[in-house]
């Protein structure tokens, strides 16, 4: 369009409202010119037609705040839109159905969505939606996500206003038709939600599926499994019935049961087996059954959950048909594995023990044994009819055989044992050890290396320094509660939490707790900074504490409030998810690596510390959430973004924004450096 005819269509809109604006204001800049030209060169007609439509209808709503100052001001439009570009440039849109935005001084976003939710980002940037299925979501000051629902997904990548971004190593995340999801993490992590909605947490150091310095893998399985690396990449099973194993930090191997068997081989080459209906095993770097490492381990559950690792020095393991663990080595008999992972086979009854100095395995065998290797590591073992054991001047250990057993192991870490009619067993003020009864023993071998087993039947064990009844401790503890309700929590580093097949809930936070109520209604306390509290198979609920509060009301509408006032949805000083969907899970890993699951038909993920949420690579990522609403981001330099068929809203970060208005017309801004405040003249007039 020529300068004059422009000129001309200006001057013919006076009569229409636009006659009290100077007329120099009216003319275009070289600039518009210059932009004019480059829409004419290189947009299609489509695009250009929707570019210009979406910016007339903004323009219809603001041209009186836009228009009349030098700075920008409020319009409420002709339809009640709001906008308010602030001292850093806020937007502001309560839109034709109420929807509002803030891109705040960091880059917040908010949106109200189709039936008025409201959204408030606060001093840190946090996320909230009531919405129809209730989602809430807020990953705190330093990475934020927040979905609103299985066909709408929100995402606020953190306080620079990213949302899918890369990051120095660049993240890769998939959440497929079944709801998969994948994390390269800056050593190549590698995680798989399954088909039942899995929930994976990566920690402050990047583990949940951890492949590690050597490259693991993990897979959940078909029944629900849940796998935690730790900080020495340990790999954690829940299995088909709720088992929970710790490998601890020196790699340990722990077993709770003939289903569900659990084998770690340490921080060179993990192997885990969940026994025969859910075995579970890792390729390494030749991708077969088995894993070499560095090793080079060799794993086989065989026909009935046998387990095999040959180790550095070619030590062989079975599990048997009951669950237990042997080392046979070159000679097939009692082998210790060195200073960093002991293995301990005791013969035909099954019994097994660890003298590692940080992270001790008790088996109680077929009468109930228990046997501390203790801060030294000896052990001793005196026949099937009673055990003598002694551990040393700090951790001395007793056991007078299959009918009443008692162990004490010295001052600073009591241990009793009542035999098999269920007494109760108090270690001391170091480790506490209780036993219920002759099928679910409970040992503790004081503050620095916890092991508890509860059996076919599921005891609760408490191992910390404070005794409560769930508490991870300094150095990481394991909580097993049965086949319907475990609770396990590997400690301040690496949590592990599997609530059983029917409904899991997982905590990673900053004080570690974790609380499930399973489908016969258990009740967990976790101390003073951490309640839980169940209340039945179909309307759980649970309290966090004062620092961070969880609340589920059941397997298909959790509710959650996360903060120390008791908001609905409050992520406190350090950052918690939410959600209360319709498929309903609720994961918060805490104030460095926030993941969360909401179900297999709408999964968030979160990747870590600096907010990352799918990222591939510092040149290109790729994002897809399934059917129902993809996210494609194609890296720093030049973002892409699909709205999918309900209208998503994505943003590129500081150095390529998007907004898409979608089908109810949001408007969305992406932070300090990208705000959306007055629009160029020559938009209309390309319009008209």
């Amino acid at each position: 369009m020529a300068i004059s005819s422009i000129r001309h269509s200006r001057r013919k809109k006076a009569t229409t409202g636009m006659a009290r604006y100077p007329k120099a204001e009216l003319m275009n800049t070289p600039s518009e010119q210059k932009t004019t030209l480059v829409l004419g060169l290189r947009t299609s007609a489509p695009v250009a037609h929707f570019m210009l439509v979406f910016i007339f209808n903004v323009h219809t709503l603001c041209s009186s705040a836009f228009l009349g100052s030098e700075r920008l001001g409020h319009d409420a439009g002709p339809v009640g839109h709001f906008y308010d570009a602030g001292p850093v440039g806020h937007f502001y849109d309560v839109g034709p159905v109420g929807h509002f935005y803030d891109a705040g001084p960091v880059g917040h976003f908010y949106d109200a969505g189709p039936v008025g939710h409201f959204y408030d980002a606060g001093p840190v940037g946090h996320f909230y939606d009531v919405g129809p299925v209730g989602h809430f979501y807020d990953a705190g000051p330093v990475g934020h996500f927040y979905d609103v629902g299985p066909v709408g997904h929100f995402y606020d990548a953190g306080p620079v206003g990213h949302f899918y971004v890369a990051g120095p190593v660049g993240h890769f995340y998939d959440v497929g038709p079944v709801g998969h999801f994948y994390d390269a993490g800056p050593v190549g992590h590698f995680y798989d939600a399954g088909p039942v909605g899995h929930f994976y947490d990566v920690g402050p150091v990047g583990h949940f599926y951890d492949a590690g310095p050597v490259g693991h893998f993990y897979d959940a399985g078909p029944v629900g499994h849940f796998y935690d690396a730790g900080p020495v990449g340990h790999f954690y099973d829940a299995g088909p019935v709720g088992h929970f194993y710790v490998a601890g930090p020196v790699g340990h191997f722990y077993d709770v049961g003939p289903v569900g068997h659990f084998y770690v081989a340490g921080p060179v080459g993990h192997f885990y087996d969940v026994g025969p209906v859910g075995h579970f095993y890792v390729a390494g770097p030749v991708g077969h059954f088995y894993v070499a490492g560095p090793v080079g381990h060799f794993y086989d559950v065989g026909p009935v959950g046998h387990f095999y690792d040959v180790g550095p020095v070619g030590h062989f393991y079975d599990v048997g048909p009951v669950g237990h663990f042997y080392d046979a080595g070159p000679v097939g008999h009692f082998y210790d594995a060195g200073p960093v992972g002991h293995f301990y086979d005791a013969g035909p009854v099954g019994h097994f023990y660890d003298a590692g100095p940080v992270g001790h395995f008790y088996d109680a065998g077929p009468v109930g044994h228990f046997y501390d290797a203790g801060p030294v590591g000896h052990f001793y073992y005196v026949g099937p009819v009673g055990h003598f054991y002694y551990v040393g001047p700090v951790g001395h250990f007793y056991d007078v055989g299959p009918v009443g057993h008692f162990y004490d192991a010295g001052p600073v870490g009591h241990f009793y044992d009542a035999g098999p009619v269920g007494h109760f067993y108090d270690a001391g003020p170091v480790g506490h050890f209780y036993d219920v009864g002759p099928v679910g023993h409970f040992y503790d071998v004081g503050p620095v290396g916890h092991f508890y087993d509860v059996g076919p039947v599921g005891h609760f064990y408490d191992a910390g320094p404070v005794g409560h009844f769930y508490d991870a401790g300094p150095v990481g503890h394991f909580y097993d509660v049965g086949p319907v309700g475990h609770f396990y929590d590997a400690g301040p580093v690496g949590h592990f939490y599997d609530v059983g097949p029917v409904g899991h809930f997982y905590d990673v936070g900053p004080v570690g707790h974790f609380y499930d109520v399973g489908p016969v209604g258990h009740f967990y306390d976790a101390g003073p900074v951490g309640h839980f509290y169940d209340v039945g198979p179909v309307g759980h609920f649970y309290d966090a504490g004062p620092v961070g509060h969880f609340y589920d009301v059941g397997p298909v509408g959790h509710f959650y409030d996360a903060g120390p006032v008791g908001h609905f949805y409050d992520a406190g000083p350090v950052g918690h998810f939410y959600d209360v969907g319709p498929v309903g899970h609720f994961y918060d890993v805490g104030p460095v690596g926030h993941f969360y699951d909401v179900g297999p038909v709408g999964h968030v993920y979160d990747a870590g510390p600096v907010g990352h949420f799918y990222d591939v690579g510092p040149v290109g990522h790729v994002y897809d959430v399934g059917p129902v609403g993809h996210f494609y981001d194609a890296g720093p330099v030049g973002h892409f973004y699909d709205a999918g068929p309900v209208g998503h809203f994505y943003d590129a970060g500081p150095v390529g924004h998007f907004y898409d208005v979608g089908p109810v017309g949001h408007f969305y801004d992406a932070g300090p450096v990208g705000h959306f405040s007055r629009l160029p003249q020559f938009w209309l007039i390309r319009q008209k």
